[in-house]
């Protein structure tokens, strides 16, 4: 059964433990937040793990949202919390030093903006995946969620400097994939 009430109203009764409110919660913000954890994730068994312990953190702290901002954005900080959990404790992320990364620190420069409007998102979508487990987490921490490399650096145990390598290194493998899809012509 779909809810077809307010979303104060659906909190409400999941703070309560209402099961049937706590289904249509899930139900509501799960494809979103699976399609979260598959742009972290390169396995979706993995994803759908992170998913599961992620919405089981959202039902026993439920009570904690106070609907001062919006549900959907305390849960997708659940989400990333619990993905950053899984990937430190799985130990996925490169652990490369600094020296390691040089080549790939400061100066390199961040790909055209006027490519972006030319590939779809989907696609974009497609080349964030194809990037380097660490380069990829990194990147996609600092520039879609917004943290910085110090938090980047607490959240996963890593070096400032690290963080910072990671996302040069995954912008420099994205504009070299930007270029190539903006010079190879299209199949129909």
């Amino acid at each position: 059964m779909d809810w077809h009430g307010s979303e104060k109203e659906l909190v409400k009764l999941c703070k309560k433990g209402d099961l049937n409110a706590q289904a249509a919660l899930y139900r509501r913000y799960a494809p979103a937040m699976y399609a979260l954890c598959r742009l972290y994730l390169s396995d979706p068994q993995d994803a759908e793990d992170v998913l599961h312990d992620a919405f089981l953190k959202v039902f026993r702290n439920i009570r904690q949202f106070r609907g001062e901002g919006s549900l959907s954005a305390w849960i997708r900080q659940i989400v990333l919390h619990t993905i950053i959990d899984f990937l430190r404790k799985k130990r996925i992320l490169a652990q490369l030093t600094e020296e390691q990364c040089a080549f790939c620190l400061e100066g390199i420069p961040s790909p055209d903006p006027s490519l972006y409007s030319q590939i779809y998102a989907r696609e974009l979508s497609e080349m964030i995946q194809q990037l380097p487990e660490g380069a990829r987490i990194a990147f996609l921490l600092h520039a879609v969620e917004g943290y910085s490399h110090q938090e980047i650096a607490n959240a996963l145990g890593i070096s400032t400097g690290t963080s910072k390598s990671q996302v040069a290194r995954a912008r420099q493998l994205l504009q070299e994939m930007l270029q190539k899809a903006q010079t190879t012509p299209k199949q129909q």
